[in-house]
């Protein structure tokens, strides 16, 4: 297969990532964006941006799938991205639908849940401030017992066990 420009498809239900679509194109990148169409007349950097693509506001899911699989018949997609944090779930669906490596529902989990994040910032040696699980009361009690409150105040009350 000879070389080709590299894809990148923007999903967004809002208008925002002006800058994200600048560095694609300067990286090299074709870029596509498929929005709603409320958006159709947004201020995009339409300069940055291949191709645009519509959605209606209020589509199902598996209509997305449909769409986008029915764009990569005509076209290779070589990343899908989430402009927007509500996108995220989407997005994911549409990376799992696709087999985009490393893109499913538990890297989405890395972005929306503050615990996992943390936790795999951690695993891969990433600073990160201490953290605990706020499920049980014993490891409450022992993490605010060894890890000192930075920026709020020193009156704390102590957690006691219910009766």
């Amino acid at each position: 297969m000879p070389d080709r420009q590299q894809t990148i498809l923007c999903v967004s239900t809002y208008e925002k990532g002006a800058e994200f679509f600048r560095t694609c194109k300067q990286m090299g990148w074709r870029v596509l964006l498929l929005t709603v169409e409320k958006l159709r007349d947004g201020d995009w950097p339409r300069e940055a941006i291949d191709e645009f693509f519509y959605m209606p506001e209020d589509i199902l899911l598996e209509h997305l799938i449909y769409t986008v699989s029915y764009m990569a018949r005509l076209q290779h997609i070589d990343r899908i991205v989430a402009l927007d944090e509500f996108d995220m779930e989407n997005v994911s669906a549409l990376r799992r639908t696709h087999a985009h490596p490393r893109h499913g529902t538990h890297y989405r989990a890395l972005f929306r849940d503050k615990l996992a994040m943390r936790a795999r910032a951690k695993e891969v040696g990433i600073l990160a401030p201490e953290f605990a699980h706020i499920l049980n009361y014993d490891d409450l009690r022992h993490f605010m017992a060894n890890v000192p409150a930075r920026g709020c105040s020193s009156r704390v009350p102590k957690l006691r066990a219910s009766a």
